[in-house]
């Protein structure tokens, strides 16, 4: 294994869960820097945290592609190999629909079972809330903050010796455990982790077939699409009960 790519790797492949969980809601930080957090969040601090959440969303989402960027830099990693070309695959929109089309009724599938399993479930994130043009910019810069994180670690995988399937495996398990917000219960853990983590290996396979992040980019998108649209259609249920 080239001795240089293998410190960038492990870097680029703990930046994702490191950004989306690490970095700290700020009324949360100051509530705990101020009480130690001793007692329990006042209503107000916590309605105060679900207000900026989808501005920490977009923050979050900004540091890792610049990390992204910096790191690909660092490897020497030309944007080609990650997909930036003119010369774009004329069936990257078609290919990508009907991986996203799959992955929704799939997505819908398991969001009705589990339903059934479990109840009612979480409650839709509160960013749903915020109107639809800031929705669907965060949708959209996710997608592609989290496409460009795979893409850079899928090609430093590469580089590094790995195999394929390994490299599939190895993001995609990553990806999952990013997506989880609390490990107080094991199995929860493990089903709010494997959702994200079976999607992720879909795009993998993607980005190594066709050597582009943007054919990935389109079915992730759509996918979160439809989750922001049954997020609120709860929501709405919700205010009207």
């Amino acid at each position: 294994m080239p001795v240089k790519t293998v410190p960038v790797l492990l870097v680029c492949l703990f930046a994702y869960p490191v950004c989306i969980q690490l970095i700290p809601n700020p009324v949360w930080l100051r509530w705990w820097w101020r009480d130690g957090g001793a007692a329990e969040m006042p209503p107000a601090l916590v309605e105060g945290s679900k207000r900026i959440f989808s501005n920490l969303l977009i923050f979050k989402f900004a540091v890792l592609i610049l990390v992204c960027f910096f790191l690909a830099a660092k490897a020497s990693i030309p944007q080609s190999a990650l997909g930036f070309r003119r010369d774009q695959p004329t069936a990257a929109i078609l290919v990508g629909s009907l991986t996203g089309a799959l992955l929704i009724a799939w997505v819908y599938a398991m969001t009705r079972l589990a339903r059934k399993l479990k109840g009612s479930g979480e409650d839709p994130p509160h960013f749903l809330r915020e109107p639809i043009p800031k929705i669907l910019f965060i949708l959209l810069l996710g997608g592609f903050a989290e496409e460009l994180w795979r893409a850079v670690v899928l090609v430093l995988y590469r580089e590094a010796g790995g195999s394929a399937i390994s490299a599939v495996l190895v993001t995609s398990i990553v990806f999952g455990v990013g997506h989880v917000s609390s490990f107080n219960s094991i199995s929860r853990a493990l089903g709010r982790a494997t959702g994200p983590a079976l999607i992720g290996v879909f795009c993998a396979i993607l980005f190594l077939l066709w050597q582009t992040l943007f054919i990935p980019w389109i079915p992730h998108v759509i996918v979160n699409s439809f989750g922001a649209l049954m997020g609120r259609k709860r929501l709405a249920a919700q205010d009207l009960e």
